[in-house]
């Protein structure tokens, strides 16, 4: 018996049940090939049978003998001796495995495990090896493949050139190759690295590393990756296509492992049983509200003040920061945009990690106020300055969206962009003193009163409460579109160039219609649109406030329908009715937000958060004490989850109420700065001079 060789080999397929994983004993395979009698040491499972075949010498169960009996009953695709069939384990990847010999370099023969022999090189070519245009004969060195006698030929399709020069045939130079025709002809050439929506084999995987996802872009025929992002990087890449990133890839945790949002709550809210991603679970089978968890099981109703002396007007979120858009004009305070880290924050509320800073702005030199009043607060003057972080100045901060990169702000006629990173601020669209609802590009479109900014896949959403209307802004091209609702421009707005605004406190948005009307598009009818959320899945829910009604735009369908209507009989309004679609009451609501599942909307005059479910619109309230607010005595304070037996609320707001030591939260008047972070499963609120964060 001639033994060409005998080593130990870890085989790591102890999943095929021919080794004992674990049992200390390396597999030995011991290989003849003179068709005597083999043997292998260590355990081999089932047993080999010893058996050789000098004909057809294959190690079909890889007990280290040439056999032909498989006595491991794998798969019969499961080569295992690396005979070129793709799936299996080679215990001897450097086998001949026609013969069971070593393969060896330079006898002329291409095997499994070599990239060239001799004159044999497979279905490899210069091309290939090389790119579209290479041509010319591959040679093999030591088993390797060398391409040095492959060429382009200057001047031919595919090959160098310098642009502005002239290729053989009639070809063009582009981006330094010869190329059929230039960019933009809707064939992908060698000249191209993309052309349109074609980047042949690339993706972001290929062009920044694995984990990369999202969508490339082409611009001049040149890759452009500002559309990839990594999941679990803990950064938000909306133009990649993340919906959230947590750092991890973990499913289960309100971000899947594609970093898409997961549904919030359970399957089986009200069984007593945590499931899913609930974090409370009520034990009498239906979701018991004001009592610590919410009608979908994924919130407690939580109340905790982060920053009891804070001065924002709106508010937005992304992973990790809170963003407050701060005016001081009235309390004669810093203007701009602060920043408050999340983590930092809800680990140590109430210290001076919930402290704001400024990435914009920050002084009062910042501010651009008017001296005159109106309804007792100053009016911010229409001439704010773009510029650096330092520079730019600020009035109104109505309202603001991110995309993790970007905050847009709405500023009355105005729509303006911060760099997140820079802090610079430039107006991107609307004009100072000119008031309309008037579509166009950055340099045309109008604006009269935009409100309720919302981003969702890769646009800006917003109202103009005034003109009555849903409008969207295109960041990439700077298009400003009219989508929904009837144009009904208040009475004090020239209905033509320049479109001179209303008067400082005039009563703008005059002539309001009766009541919000359905339909598809601009033919539906919306009264006083202020406050607006989406739920990322293409639907946006609008506050229409003095039409006292929630609406639900769907994108793709452009229907504009009306979700839940209250009443207009009383002011302050009285109307409050938690119930389901058809008999619930709303009052004058303001702000509003989704986590997907629900929507949930303040209640201004009844000092309130509700909820509604969006799968069947049963709305309850969340939080806070039906008309009990922090005036005449009440002390604002935190808590659990809202008064529902009515213990101690009076009704409409009139700043008395049973005051108890401990008990529901009570807020001042939650009006709008509200924002739901999927990370954090906590919906930020702004009430009154306080931040605050419910779970």
């Amino acid at each position: 018996m001639l033994k060409l060789w005998s080593t130990p080999i870890v085989l790591g397929v102890c999943a095929l049940g021919f080794t004992a994983c674990g049992d200390d004993v390396t597999f030995t395979a011991i290989v003849n090939i003179d068709g005597g009698q083999g043997s292998a040491g260590g355990n081999t499972g089932t047993g080999g049978s010893g058996q050789s075949d000098a004909g057809n010498c294959r190690d079909q169960d890889t007990d280290g003998i040439c056999d032909a009996v498989d006595s491991c009953p794998l798969d019969p695709d499961n080569d295992i001796d690396a005979d070129g069939v793709c799936g299996d384990i080679d215990p001897c990847p450097t086998l001949n495995p026609d013969t069971c010999a070593p393969a060896v370099c330079g006898d002329g023969t291409k095997h499994n495990t070599e990239v060239c022999d001799g004159s044999e090189f497979g279905s490899a070519t210069c091309a290939s090896e090389l790119g579209f245009g290479f041509a010319g004969s591959l040679s093999c060195n030591a088993c390797a493949i060398d391409a040095s006698a492959c060429a382009c030929p200057v001047g031919d399709e595919g090959c160098a050139c310098t642009n502005g020069t002239t290729c053989n045939g009639g070809l063009v130079c582009v981006n330094n190759f010869c190329s059929a025709d230039t960019c933009g002809n809707g064939s992908l050439e060698r000249s191209d690295e993309c052309e349109g929506t074609d980047f042949g084999a690339a993706t972001c995987a290929t062009e920044l590393g694995a984990g990369h996802t999202g969508q490339l872009r082409c611009n001049a025929c040149y890759i452009n990756t500002s559309g990839c992002g990594f999941c679990g990087d803990d950064i938000l890449d909306i133009a990649a296509g993340e919906e959230c990133d947590e750092g991890d890839t973990n499913n289960l945790d309100g971000c899947d492992s594609n970093c898409q949002l997961e549904p919030v709550g359970g399957v089986s809210c009200g069984n007593d049983a945590l499931d899913g991603l609930e974090v409370c679970d009520p034990p009498d089978g239906t979701p018991a509200t004001g009592a610590g968890c919410n009608a979908t099981c994924n919130l407690k109703g939580d109340v905790t003040t982060l920053n009891a002396a804070i001065d924002a007007q709106s508010m937005t979120t992304d992973n990790t920061t809170i963003y407050l858009g701060v005016n001081g004009c009235n309390t004669g305070g810093p203007c701009g945009v602060a920043a408050i880290d999340i983590a930092a924050c809800t680990a140590a509320p109430g210290t001076s990690a919930c402290d704001p800073t400024f990435i914009t702005g920050g002084s009062t030199s910042n501010c651009s106020c008017s001296s005159g009043t109106c309804n007792s607060g100053l009016t911010p003057a229409p001439d704010t300055v773009d510029g650096s972080a330092s520079t730019a100045t600020f009035g109104y901060m109505g309202t603001m969206t991110t995309d993790g990169t970007t905050i847009w702000v709405a500023s009355q006629h105005v729509l303006r962009e911060i760099n997140i990173a820079t802090g610079d601020v430039t107006t991107v669209t609307g004009t100072r003193g000119s008031c309309g609802a008037i579509d166009g590009d950055r340099s045309t479109g109008l604006l009269h009163d935009a409100r309720g900014l919302t981003y969702w896949n890769g646009l800006v959403y917003l109202l103009d409460g005034c003109e009555r209307v849903l409008r969207s802004y295109d960041p990439a091209s700077g298009d400003l579109v009219t989508i929904a609702g009837t144009r009904d421009p208040d009475n004090g707005v020239t209905q033509s160039a320049p479109y001179t605004c209303p008067a400082p406190c005039s009563g703008a948005c005059a002539g309001e219609p009766a009541a919000p009307v359905a339909g598809l598009g601009t033919a539906a009818i919306m009264v006083s649109p202020r406050y607006m959320t989406a739920d990322n899945d293409g639907n946006l829910f609008i506050i229409d406030t003095n039409g006292e009604a929630i609406l639900k735009y769907d994108t793709v369908s452009t229907q504009l329908d009306v979700v839940i209507s209250g009443s207009v009989s009383a002011t302050p309004p009285t109307a409050y009715t938690d119930s389901d679609a058809a008999n619930t009451t709303i009052a004058r609501p303001r702000g509003i937000i989704s986590d997907g599942t629900s929507i949930y909307f303040g209640e201004q005059h009844h000092a309130t958060i509700r909820q509604t479910v969006l799968s069947n619109v049963q709305t309850t309230t969340f939080v806070g004490v039906q008309g009990c607010d922090a005036t005449g005595g009440n002390a604002a304070r935190d808590g659990f989850g809202a008064d529902t037996q009515g213990v101690y609320h009076t009704g409409i707001q009139d700043g008395t109420c049973n005051n108890p030591p401990s008990g529901p939260a009570i807020f001042h008047q939650p009006l709008g700065a509200m924002s739901f972070n999927y990370k954090y499963n906590s919906i930020f609120a702004v009430d009154g001079t306080r931040l605050r964060r419910i779970e």
